[in-house]
């Protein structure tokens, strides 16, 4: 059976989480999330400190995050796309800019498109560009995101 196993970073734009921040995969043109894969002996956490820094261009401490996952997911499923089921681990944690500095580059970055739930939840955002169908599968599978 294949093993999918990922901590993904949830960057909301405001204290409302309205919208989400998404970067564009060009190659693909495909909205994602931050994701990584947990290296050896690394906790999903600090994975998604790792990958965000990596991705946004920030400093550890220009992040912070949550100490806790705001959910796990941990299924054996069939990825849209698939014939064959997976074991698949999900951790999702809140990630926020700490301090403006952080968060101007955060909104400066060439990728960055900020998503609503509903369009997340749609698959697209409102010019028609898709997200990710791995991640649409995870968010509408763990409920993570409402489409408020």
């Amino acid at each position: 059976m294949n093993r999918y196993i990922r901590a993904v970073a949830m960057l909301p734009a405001d204290a409302e989480r309205t919208r989400w921040l998404c970067l564009l995969d060009s190659n693909r043109n495909q909205l994602e999330f931050i994701t990584g894969e947990p290296q050896r002996d690394e906790s999903f956490r600090e994975c998604v400190q790792r990958e965000s820094c990596d991705a946004l261009g920030l400093a550890p401490r220009e992040l912070l995050v949550a100490s806790v996952a705001q959910i796990n997911l941990d299924v054996h499923d069939v990825f849209p796309g698939d014939f064959e089921a997976s074991h698949i681990t999900v951790a999702f944690f809140l990630v926020h800019p700490y301090r403006n500095v952080a968060r101007q580059k955060v909104n400066a970055h060439p990728q960055a498109y900020w998503l609503s739930g509903r369009e997340l939840l749609e698959g697209a955002d409102e010019n028609g560009t898709s997200v990710d169908p791995i991640l649409h599968y995870l968010l509408r599978r763990s409920e993570v995101i409402q489409a408020w």
